[in-house]
Order: C-alpha cells, then sequence, then structure tokens
C-alpha cells in the first residue's frame, strides 16, 4: 500500500494552463485599465541681476523670468521676460568730478581732437 498518491502529469500540464490563463487574463485586465495623463506643470526659471558701483554713481538692476510648459502632440509654450533698468550718470568719458558737469556746442568727433 502507498500512502503517497501521485498526480499524474496530464493534470499538472493543465493547472500550469489554468495559471497562465489565468495571468493573461489579468494582463489584459491591466492593460486595459484607464489610465489618465498628469498634466504636466508649468517650469518656472528666474534670476535677478544687481550692479552698482562704489561710489552709487550707476547702478543696474536686470530681473528675468523665464516660462515653459509642454502641451502634448510635440507642442511647447515658451516665454522670456527680462526688463532692463540702469540708472545713474551718463557715460561721457570724462574724468569724475565733484561738480556737475556741463557739455554744450561740443560733438563727440570735436572732443577726439
Amino acid at each position: 500500500m502507498q500512502l503517497i498518491t501521485s498526480t499524474p502529469k496530464t493534470d499538472r500540464k493543465h493547472s500550469a494552463g489554468n495559471i497562465a490563463l489565468l495571468l493573461a487574463a489579468a494582463s489584459v485586465n491591466l492593460v486595459s485599465a484607464n489610465s489618465h495623463a498628469k498634466e504636466s506643470a508649468w517650469q518656472v526659471d528666474s534670476s535677478l541681476l544687481v550692479y552698482s558701483e562704489a561710489d552709487s554713481r550707476v547702478t543696474a538692476i536686470e530681473p528675468i523670468v523665464a516660462l515653459k510648459k509642454d502641451l502634448g502632440d510635440e507642442r511647447i509654450f515658451s516665454l522670456k521676460m527680462t526688463l532692463d533698468s540702469l540708472t545713474g550718470a551718463s557715460p561721457n568719458g570724462a574724468i569724475a568730478a565733484n561738480s556737475p558737469q556741463t557739455f554744450t556746442g561740443l560733438r563727440r568727433t570735436q572732443l577726439l581732437r
């Protein structure tokens, strides 16, 4: 008398086939599940340039903002804004003085002679 019964090989193939069939059915359900694409966020880059001379005669401020968004279908919206601000004395080539300087009646070509 044998206490352990062996399963015929045909039953093993059948059960393996059932597992394969169940895995295939589960895979189809996963693929057919609705997936919603996450909307892409805006990419924002910014910078600020501040320049000032030691004697405070000239100050420059230049903020820059760049925006970018992927609209899908190989379309990209991008925008870059720059503001350039310069304050202070105008460059005239003269030596810095402690009193106001006035240039009248002379053209640049006359100054170079």
